[in-house]
């Protein structure tokens, strides 16, 4: 991933500016190794690349360590944008004062380079892996991953925020690092509940459809954000993590739909009370959880709509939501599949099935 994300930042016609609906998204330029920002930070690597910065492995001239810097262009149109993303995402971190569960973040520097103006957004470096990339790991050994202990940790990371008083604005796979035993929430652009601003940004700008409440969705804005809006959110991960087979026999279906209500009212009313009811679980025989039976049959799968008229990944800020459907599967198991459920299905049969036997399922579903 890292050496994609270079050679695409390093192509001769690589434009600054990529449309991107109606706002544009930022494509930073490629910064070379041993490039000095701000007169402080040297550049070692390149970490990755979103839709609005890249991360990059620098090292502090004046503390001599090496920290991770968020580097985005500060000038042109999306300068008002930028600033606000990395303003509140500063000052969030700054109110917090437990970062168990949360990524520190330093200071914000800007320096001039050339022509470009960029903005710089010191942070804790850390070494993990994204929920996104943790959940394609777990579907292909699940026996070695416990979902719901994940889900726990998801569930407490963004309670301990809410318990300091800061909403975040975006929740997602990609802004949730699994580091050990432990998650971290990342790119905390958050409101302070107490003393709430966003400048002007707006949840279609800086928020991922799929998993923005509806509430929050219908207004565009960030007004209408509560800690219920935040329980949907966690909702939708959870939706995305959990195997159907855990979801179906340990009773995650119902805890699920309570986060996923339309009604602000009729979701549970605090974080506590979600998690007590996932540690409930928590006592019940995870055996049944890695055993033969098929998991599928009946189960509530996750289907992603396309908005525009093509389909992609549910993580992304691209106008995609995923929908519902309870669907009976055949006798066999393997019609009505789809997603994440397929895979798990034919990773199963081929533990025990000839290929033969698993495309006679396929032809007869």
């Amino acid at each position: 991933m890292r050496d994609k994300a270079k050679e695409f930042l390093t192509e001769p016609h690589n434009p600054l500016f990529i449309s991107g609906g109606e706002s544009q998204i930022l494509i930073p330029i490629h910064l070379p190794t041993g490039k000095v920002l701000a007169e402080r930070f040297t550049i070692k690597d390149l970490l990755g690349t979103g839709n609005t910065a890249a991360v990059y492995l620098v090292e502090d001239d004046f503390s001599q360590e090496e920290v991770a810097a968020k580097v985005a262009r500060v000038d042109g149109e999306n300068r008002r944008l930028i600033r606000d993303l990395f303003r509140l995402e500063k000052r969030a971190s700054h109110h917090l004062g437990d970062f168990r569960y949360v990524r520190k973040v330093g200071d914000y520097h800007e320096c001039q380079r050339g022509e470009i103006r960029l903005g710089i957004l010191t942070m804790e470096l850390l070494k993990g892996e994204s929920l996104a990339d943790w959940r394609i790991h777990a579907l292909k050994n699940p026996s070695k991953i416990d979902p719901l202990g994940t889900a726990l940790e998801i569930c407490r990371a963004v309670s301990s925020v809410v318990e300091q008083g800061v909403l975040p604005l975006d929740l997602s796979l990609s802004n949730i690092l699994i580091v050990g035993d432990r998650v971290k929430l990342l790119d905390l652009v958050g409101i302070i509940a107490d003393n709430p601003e966003w400048g002007s940004l707006l949840p279609s700008e800086c928020a991922t459809p799929a998993f923005i409440s509806p509430e929050v969705a219908e207004s565009n804005s960030f007004e209408s954000l509560t800690v219920a809006s935040l329980l949907f959110s966690v909702g939708r991960i959870l939706s995305e993590i959990l195997p159907s087979r855990v979801r179906r026999e340990m009773g995650v279906d119902g805890i699920l739909d309570r986060c996923l209500q339309t009604d602000p009212d009729s979701r549970y009313e605090t974080f506590e009370s979600l998690i007590a009811d996932l540690e409930g679980l928590g006592s019940q025989d995870l055996a049944l959880v890695n055993g033969d039976s098929d998991p599928f049959p009946g189960s509530e799968m996750i289907q992603m709509v396309p908005v525009d008229g093509h389909l992609d990944s549910p993580d992304r800020n691209d106008g995609f939501e995923p929908s519902f459907s309870r669907r009976n599967n055949s006798e066999n198991g393997a019609c009505g599949l789809s997603g994440i459920a397929l895979f798990e299905f034919i990773e199963q049969k081929m533990a025990t099935e000839s290929l033969g036997t698993i495309y006679d399922l396929f032809r007869d579903a």
